[in-house]
């Protein structure tokens, strides 16, 4: 059923509103089982096989073989005719589809050769050749140059013709060597940056070995490949507060680079936009960061990932800055879209029902006011269901959870006795998983002061003065730890917290 629900997608996409396609010239139009099918999948938004099923043959179970045979046999005929809804769309006009044009002649390339046609296979393989090198598509630059040089080598005495891509052969293979090694370590960056992140020094330490080599391989290739791949590479290793500024010069070296092409590349700005942007909110030049926002925001078409991506750090810009009125706008706006998030992957998911329980508690507080518009109900029980992953983050967004059931445990009076018995299993969590982490571990003993001093505010700012003065010495943006970790910074959300005291 997945597949169907995939296909119906693509085929809606396009715009296929007859069924011509799908049905054969032996089969009755008005009577067909399969134009029915067709017709339920497409019109009325089935999501699950039982849905499909009750529509077309009601509760008839005795049905349901038949269906079965009938579901298989559209999917092949959807399978079909899906590569005429795909690239029967006129001039390609970008990278991407680009690729997917030069895929598609060269498949028509080797049907051509498997019945003798070489000569025309070459031409074609030419015009892809073209494309690809103009687009600097590797592989299908090798695949192209590779029958060409076959034909002139082998069923040809043309020498100069075949020398000539015989070059470009080698060069692209060159190209593909240089790419996949860059490649490599880029991967092997990010593993190693996803299972260290709250260890900035040793993830620094272990890929500033690399970054001289990645240089050394890009004075020797220049494809688009090769120069995102050595710019993410090294931002891996400079995740440290003291190299923001190497960051953000990284960024726009390589946005100027990729802006130096003879075409528009967007996919590949999009990764540095936002960077940039990340950099100066962790700066504090919130202007710099919306400027860049924008840009990103502005590029875009449709909400999907990336649309999240920006969504996310325009929350985090106005958590950070205390415009918590615009974070509300935000939370509201992306679960407008609920169905855009519910296709992401879980962490994706659970790093905006956090972003939601922040707002929701900012609502609680008193700090933000209700607009009126539609948001997503909360209840503290169902986000802490919601979150099976951050809660096994023992080093990171894990204490966001800890920290976010701790506040709104705390702003509702009735639940303040669950407070008195956590401040043990707190003190043990910092001392256990936050020792490299000083902010977070101050904070979390602040937190522990309050039920220990009874709730009275007075009492809770004695005890409490040590560690704030500890979170002071290390400020938030000297700080080196996962952003994710301070949407809002613990001397704020500390001020916050005895607020809610007070009233």
């Amino acid at each position: 059923m997945k597949v169907l629900i995939e296909l119906r997608q693509i085929i809606t996409k396009h715009k296929l509103k007859n069924f011509s396609l799908l049905i054969r010239p032996t089969e009755k139009k008005s009577t067909s089982l399969i134009q029915r099918f067709y017709k339920q999948l497409n019109y009325k938004n089935i999501e699950t096989e039982e849905e499909l099923f009750h529509l077309l043959y009601d509760k008839d179970l005795s049905k349901y073989l038949s269906f079965q045979k009938i579901k298989e046999n559209i999917k092949e005929r959807m399978l079909t005719i899906i590569s005429f809804l795909i690239f029967s769309q006129g001039k390609y006009k970008d990278r991407g589809n680009a690729r997917v044009s030069c895929y598609r002649n060269l498949t028509v390339c080797k049907i051509l050769k498997k019945v003798h046609a070489y000569q025309t296979a070459v031409i074609i393989a030419k015009k892809v050749l073209e494309k690809a090198l103009f687009y600097e598509l590797t592989k299908p630059s090798i695949e192209a140059a590779k029958l060409i040089y076959e034909y002139y080598s082998t069923n040809n005495t043309n020498t100069k013709l075949s020398k000539k891509y015989y070059s470009i052969l080698q060069t692209q293979l060159k190209n593909n060597y240089l790419e996949a090694k860059i490649h490599n370590v880029r991967r092997q960056d990010s593993t190693l940056y996803e299972a260290n992140r709250s260890k900035f020094q040793e993830v620094n330490t272990l890929m500033e070995a690399q970054i001289q080599s990645l240089l050394k391989m890009t004075k020797q290739i220049n494809t688009i490949e090769a120069i995102t791949d050595t710019a993410i590479a090294i931002l891996y290793a400079y995740t440290s507060s003291r190299h923001l500024k190497s960051r953000i010069l990284i960024c726009k070296q390589t946005l100027q680079k990729l802006d130096q092409k003879p075409f528009p590349v967007q996919r590949g700005r999009l990764t540095f936009v936002l960077n940039i942007a990340l950099c100066y909110i962790l700066k504090k030049d919130y202007w710099e960061a919306r400027s860049y926002l924008n840009e990103a925001l502005n590029n875009k078409n449709k909400p999907d990932f990336n649309w999240l991506k920006i969504m996310e750090l325009y929350n985090l810009l106005y958590l950070r800055s205390a415009q918590y009125d615009k974070a509300l706008e935000v939370i509201q706006e992306v679960y407008a879209k609920r169905d855009i998030l519910q296709r992401q992957k879980a962490h994706t998911r659970e790093i905006w029902y956090t972003n939601r329980a922040y707002v929701e508690f900012l609502l609680r507080a008193g700090l933000i006011k209700d607009n009126g518009k539609p948001r997503p109900g909360f209840r503290l029980s169902t986000f802490i269901n919601e979150v099976p992953h951050f809660s096994k983050d023992k080093q990171g967004l894990n204490l966001k959870i800890l920290i976010l059931q701790f506040l709104h445990q705390l702003i509702d009076e009735r639940k303040h006795d669950r407070l008195i018995g956590k401040t043990e299993s707190l003190r043990q969590y910092a001392y256990q998983y936050l020792d490299e982490l000083p902010r977070p571990r101050a904070f979390i003993k602040m937190l522990c002061t309050i039920p220990e001093a009874g709730f009275n505010p007075q009492t809770i700012q004695k005890r409490a003065q040590k560690w704030l003065d500890e979170l002071r010495q290390h400020p938030l943006e000297l700080a080196d730890q996962p952003f994710e970790i301070e949407l809002i910074p613990f001397e704020t959300l500390w001020e916050i917290a005895l607020d809610t005291l007070r009233n």
